[in-house]
């Protein structure tokens, strides 16, 4: 269908490309974050979306890393989409992705619906800018192959109150992460995040700057 749609595409300067296989898709994704040191006339940066089932997920792990260690530019946004077939309704065995985003460093974000799909999707393309890192929704079986009435008007673009923790701290932080646990930087950049935004009531404590915030 993509591949139909493709002069649609280009009027919204969308390029679609199959990958040879999913770890190639992922390390051209990667390579598409290096966008500023080498100038475009007409684009500061790029949003990449990968696409794969969690069979995918497993053997592009070293493009992940990869990809993730070098983070995104300055002004792009990295995003992989899992679909994971938990009920094992067209895979040899049932797949799961959670654990090994975890053990990336990806932010996870899980959206129950279509309509999910499209605001959460917008939220992990603005984590991916503001933190550099790369970040990923988890597609299960019944919201790919469900349905539903979804509002796609114009949609609030997510936005965060800058304070002292802003995008090129974050940045900083992961460039430093050659010398830390991979872990204490990956999260640590994505967490300003996640308190400024408040996707649900429990990440803002009570009566903090953030906690009635809302986009």
């Amino acid at each position: 269908q993509l591949a139909r749609a493709a002069s649609l595409l280009g009027e919204h300067d969308i390029f679609w490309q199959p990958g040879i296989n999913e770890e190639v898709a992922a390390t051209a994704l990667y390579g598409a974050q290096l966008l500023e040191h080498f100038p475009h006339a007409r684009f500061d940066g790029v949003n990449s979306l990968w696409y794969g089932k969690s069979p995918g997920v497993d053997r592009t792990g070293d493009a992940f890393r990869h990809g993730n260690f070098m983070g995104t530019g300055r002004h792009g946004a990295a995003v992989a989409l899992a679909g994971d077939d938990t009920p094992c309704k067209s895979s040899t065995i049932p797949g799961d992705s959670t654990i090994a985003f975890y053990d990336l460093q990806f932010p996870l974000l899980y959206p129950g619906d279509p309509a999910e799909v499209l605001e959460l999707g917008l939220h992990a393309i603005a984590l991916s800018r503001f933190s550099g890192s790369w970040t990923a929704l988890k597609i299960v079986n019944n919201v790919a192959d469900g349905g539903g009435v979804v509002d796609v008007g114009p949609r609030p673009w997510p936005t965060c109150v800058r304070t002292a923790w802003t995008a090129s701290s974050c940045r900083v932080l992961r460039i430093a992460s050659v010398y830390w646990p991979r872990a204490r930087a990956g999260w640590s950049s994505a967490m300003p995040w996640i308190a400024w935004v408040s996707v649900t009531e429990s990440f803002a404590a009570p009566g903090s700057d953030c906690a009635n915030w809302r986009w």
